[in-house]
């Protein structure tokens, strides 16, 4: 789950480069995962495998692409 945000240069304003990208790129974990379906069946979770960025090590890195939930939604 997650949500959808633009990502086209159109809706943003102040661009500027990330200078220090590429060690950025370098911390992050990507990983291989299936998601657990029987624990928590309500959220509709795909099966199969992923590839994909762990939220508890994407939040070390880049703490402001992460942010709580709560399932099921108030």
């Amino acid at each position: 789950g997650g949500n959808w945000t633009g990502s086209d240069s159109i809706l943003k304003m102040n661009i500027t480069p990330l200078n220090n990208g590429l060690n950025i790129i370098k911390m992050l974990e990507p990983k291989s995962y299936e998601f657990d379906t029987k624990l928590f069946p309500s959220m509709n979770l795909p099966l199969g495998m992923h590839s994909g960025l762990i939220a508890q090590d994407l939040e070390k890195v880049l703490p402001n692409l992460v942010m709580p939930a709560i399932h099921p939604a108030k």
